[in-house]
């Protein structure tokens, strides 16, 4: 009996030890590994979504820096070895000149001449520099030709990201668009247009190479794609496209069209000439209803004037009278006024609609039309300062709900259209927004001391702060206690403060 109660206790003794290791060894070696994974597995997705929104906010930003229209760019992309490339673009975005001089090397007055004189032969005074390898040296160069009165005094430089540039300059697409061009000079091409029209010179650029994002080499290809291609079209829809002056780029990113689509609009106007009509687009392959009602409001046609092409039947005399006109004024990417003279069939005659230049739908135009004629307004005040005064005069009067009863539409609707009529023609909503830093001087990193105050712009922006290029070869940096209460994005033109220097760190705060 004592023998039986002896071997009973062992066994469950031993029952117990079995069961316990057995516990430990699946915990250890099987439970505790997932629970890892797993957590592993949700805080990786999490930080991917943290980055992806990162990413789109700033990429946001960056295509929504307002353009510098009207001005004659001179771009320098920096380089010590090879020199620096040099290129030279009208207002509207066409090659004018291009050079290779070497600003870095050991003699340099040479060079320095014949930047002069490229300034003064293009009556030139808007300078695009490259932030690459070498930027802060020949920032240098320019700061002390202003100061040795080689430069004129309303001659200004700005730095611009060239992130992405030497990558798109030996693409396909930078090969169609500048074929006769040395690969290393499209470079200092896109600098400059980076600086005339930021948003239409980046859209080229695959999105993961702009680099204003955090770890966006490290995300899944087809979700970081998927996102961006939505930014990018929400911010080319937001701002809009002239029809008649737009490449393949922008208008592919059109809500309703692609690529192909984008490639047979401009095919119908070199075929035809310029767009007198959004009703027009219609007649372009592959476009019906469906595709029309998504994309009109988004694209622009604008009055020309002297470069306006009527779309008619007159001799070949003429067209090519007209044509050459506008030979000097097309885009080196095949955007603008087209100057083909071949035209495989005479295009609908439909006359010229001012709502055309507006972002009201062409759906709302009979709506437009009414409220106009009721306000005892011409259409030809559209986007004139008198009409809005008319337009609030009679919403005031009759009451905004009572107007959308009188035209027969929903208060979102009038609103749009009244924003429509009211805004200016060619007003571009990026104007809002901080222009580029444009600089006279240099300050360098050792001037900087605790309470020198800065202008500076916001490079990027983590979740753990914003880098900020203060224009002393060094960015500095705000801490994010300073991000949410200030909204701070890429692009930002800010003033800040010196707070510390410490082995070519630079801590900032917001002035």
């Amino acid at each position: 009996m004592y023998l039986n109660s002896k071997i009973v206790l062992y066994y469950l003794a031993f029952r117990r030890e079995l069961m316990r290791k057995s516990l430990l060894d699946s915990y250890t070696r099987l439970m505790l590994p997932k629970l890892k994974r797993q957590t592993r597995c949700k805080l990786y997705e999490k930080a991917q979504q943290e980055s992806l929104r990162i990413f789109k906010e700033n990429l946001r930003r960056l295509l929504l820096v307002p353009p510098v229209p009207g001005r004659t760019v001179l771009a320098i992309d920096p380089g010590f070895k090879h020199g620096c490339k040099i290129a030279i673009v009208n207002e509207n975005g066409a090659i004018l000149q291009t050079a290779v001089l070497d600003l870095l090397g050991r003699d340099t007055r040479q060079c320095e001449k014949r930047l002069q004189g490229l300034l003064i032969e293009n009556n030139c005074h808007t300078i695009a520099l490259g932030n690459g390898k070498g930027c802060r040296e020949t920032e240098s160069l320019i700061t002390r030709m202003k100061n040795d009165g080689k430069l004129k005094n309303d001659v200004v430089y700005s730095i611009v990201r060239e992130d992405g540039a030497s990558i798109y300059s030996v693409s396909e697409e930078a090969e169609k668009e500048m074929p006769n061009l040395d690969v290393n000079l499209r470079s200092a091409v896109s600098i400059a247009r980076r600086l005339q029209n930021p948003m239409l010179e980046l859209i080229k650029i695959e999105p993961r190479h702009i680099g204003v994002g955090m770890y966006q080499h490290d995300m899944p290809e087809q979700m970081l794609q998927q996102a961006l291609n939505g930014v990018l079209e929400d911010c080319v829809s937001l701002v809009g496209v002239d029809l008649n002056a737009s490449g393949i780029h922008a208008l592919k990113r059109i809500a309703g069209l692609n690529e192909g689509k984008a490639k047979e609009i401009i095919a119908w106007r070199e075929r035809n000439g310029l767009f007198q009509s959004r009703e027009q687009l219609k007649e372009v392959r592959g476009i019906g209803e469906k595709t029309f009602e998504q994309c009109a409001g988004f694209l622009r046609i604008f009055q020309h004037h002297e470069e306006r092409i009527a779309v008619d039947t007159k001799s070949d005399e003429t067209v090519k009278s007209k044509n050459s006109k506008l030979a000097g004024k097309r885009k080196a990417d095949g955007s603008g006024p087209s100057t083909s003279k071949k035209r495989k069939h005479t295009p609908s005659l439909i006359a010229s609609n001012i709502l055309d230049s507006t972002s009201i739908h062409p759906e709302s135009y009979v709506t437009a039309t009414k409220l106009v004629n009721l306000t005892k307004a011409s259409m030809a005040d559209v986007g004139l300062t008198q009409i809005k005064g008319k337009i609030d005069d009679f919403i005031n009067n009759k009451g905004f709900s009572t107007v959308c009863t009188m035209l027969k539409c929903n208060a979102e609707t009038l609103r749009l259209i009244v924003h429509g009529l009211t805004q200016k023609i060619g007003h571009d909503i990026r104007a809002d927004f901080a222009l580029p830093l444009f600089r006279g001087g240099i300050t360098s990193i050792d001037q900087v001391r605790h309470g020198t105050e800065l202008k500076g712009r916001v490079t990027n922006v983590t979740t753990f702060g914003a880098f900020v290029d203060i224009g002393v070869g060094q960015d500095g940096f705000l801490h994010k206690s300073v991000l949410l209460c200030n909204n701070l994005g890429a692009g930002d033109i800010i003033d800040v403060i010196c707070v510390n220097v410490d082995n070519d760190r630079i801590k900032l705060r917001l002035k």
